[in-house]
């Protein structure tokens, strides 16, 4: 008798462990987001003084596919998504930066808090379109710039396969203006804020 009571009691908290709502496997997402920029022109990396910094922000969307490893409830997972920014600020001439898109590749690297909660810190890079519009002197300057991506996030498993997640992440790329001979750099933050839903399989 003694030896069932404790047979069963190992299986239960066995059973219990591997109950336990982990983070892992495929997680497919689609996201709404709020993007902002700060721009601030440079001439060769140095502050072009006689411009101030000009702003916008926009409501975007998105979407990601990440793979999860999970050891223990910490948690390993790469992947990579697509971000709809839809960023146009204006300078003191009526002139142009636009962040429309970026793509890229991440990794997040969290811990489950609990069976439903889990937190997490994300890096990687992105690669991010730009134009640059200066109609006043009928020049544009248009590409994309790789640079890196760092945020942190949480995730709160509202279903058995359903994920809903909130993060915050920035960037800070250079992009090329039309003009090399007196301001040639745009040096933009770009902050994003999104929720998401994912599904997990």
């Amino acid at each position: 008798m003694k030896k069932f009571i404790l047979i069963t009691t190992v299986a239960s908290v066995i059973s219990g462990s591997a109950a336990f709502a982990k983070t892992e496997g495929n997680i497919v997402g689609l996201n709404i987001l709020r993007a902002s920029a700060s721009n601030q022109y440079q001439k060769s990396g140095s502050i072009a003084a006689n411009y101030s910094k000009f702003d916008d922000s926009a409501i975007g969307f998105g979407a990601s596919y990440k793979y999860a490893f999970n050891f223990n409830q910490i948690f390993v997972a790469p992947g990579v998504f697509f971000d709809k920014l839809g960023l146009k600020a204006k300078d003191q001439d009526g002139d142009t930066v636009s962040s429309s898109y970026r793509y890229g590749a991440k990794a997040d690297l969290g811990y489950d808090v609990t069976e439903d909660f889990s937190a997490y810190l994300t890096a990687g890079v992105a690669n991010t379109n730009y134009k640059v519009d200066w109609k006043t002197s009928e020049e544009k300057k248009s590409g994309t710039k790789l640079g890196y991506i760092a945020g942190v996030g949480v995730a709160y498993k509202v279903a058995k396969n359903l994920i809903v997640s909130l993060e915050y992440n920035m960037q800070s790329p250079t992009f090329k203006t039309p003009d090399h001979g007196g301001i040639n750099e745009v040096k933009s933050k770009i902050k994003v804020a999104q929720i998401g839903v994912a599904y997990n399989f």
